[in-house]
């Protein structure tokens, strides 16, 4: 019973997610995106900030990748 109620409540978010992907894309491309290109573009800080996040973020996902191929073994 209680697969069947998470299956239905996710099944509903991603039908409502199907019907509104054009706006939440629309609202994702002129909120978020537009002024981080522009941030970006214009400021040479948050592009170091940024390279620097992306280095740590790579650099996490590459350890727990070996963590968890010696952890299965």
């Amino acid at each position: 019973m209680q697969f069947v109620l998470v299956l239905g409540i996710a099944f509903t978010v991603y039908t409502v997610f199907l019907i509104f992907f054009k706006h939440i894309r629309n609202f994702i491309a002129t909120k978020i995106s537009a002024p981080l290109v522009t941030r970006l573009i214009d400021r040479n800080e948050t592009r170091q900030q940024a390279l620097v996040i992306g280095a740590v973020l790579f650099t996490l996902g590459f350890l727990i990748q070996v963590a968890m191929l010696f952890l299965d073994a």
